[in-house]
């Protein structure tokens, strides 16, 4: 059995005050796509797609995110000085 909640708050209660840990839908999903319909026979099949570091981005996450971020700003300014 799988509990969903897509509030990261509805999830975090589950997991403060259960044994048990909520997926986003998004997680249900993922599972369906890689485990079939019937998914991981598991007791607990939640557990292999929780994010067990807090969920943060990982470094290649953020390097990508700040290489995009460089690059908007480069052509941004690039359009700002050429509009003057």
């Amino acid at each position: 059995m799988l509990i969903i909640a897509n509030g990261f708050s509805c999830r975090e209660q589950i997991a403060q005050n259960t044994r048990r840990s909520a997926l986003h839908l998004a997680g249900v999903l993922q599972m369906a796509l890689r485990e079939g319909l019937a998914g991981p026979d598991e007791k607990y099949p939640e557990r292999g797609y929780i994010q067990r570091n807090g969920g943060g981005p990982t470094g290649a996450e953020l390097g990508v995110f700040t290489a995009g971020s460089l690059l908007l700003a480069g052509l941004w300014y690039q359009k700002y000085r050429s509009a003057k």
